[in-house]
């Protein structure tokens, strides 16, 4: 088998094979490539820019035209403690429509008149 292996092209799945196979890889990666880039290099996120946050700010204020709920947005993100996290349209759109079955189940108490 161990002879077969090599002539035939066929990788072997004997236990000491793999690791010899692994290690053999790992090695040739390791001085192929240099050191993986640090945490801190893949998390760099463009500095804040005034400029930058005017422009979609007024982006935000013409495509959804609710410029009070922007200045109320960000004086509540700017109290965050940790990452904001920013729902994803599918979880936006539930809430939305968990919101407006709300408000037709309070419509609905109050147009209900008791006999």
């Amino acid at each position: 088998y161990k002879d077969w292996c090599p002539k035939t092209g066929f990788t072997s799945k004997l236990p000491n094979a793999i690791k010899q196979a692994k290690l053999a890889q790992t090695s040739v990666l390791t001085t192929h490539f240099g050191p993986a880039p640090s945490k801190a290099m893949e998390a760099a996120v463009a500095p804040y820019m005034d400029e930058l946050f005017l422009q979609l700010a007024i982006e935000w204020m013409i495509v959804t035209n609710q410029g009070s709920s922007l200045s109320s947005m960000l004086e509540m993100a700017s109290r965050a403690k940790y990452k904001l996290k920013v729902p994803g349209p599918k979880v936006t759109c539930n809430k939305i429509l968990e919101l407006f079955q709300g408000h037709l189940r309070d419509l609905k108490k109050q147009f209900t008149v008791s006999i």
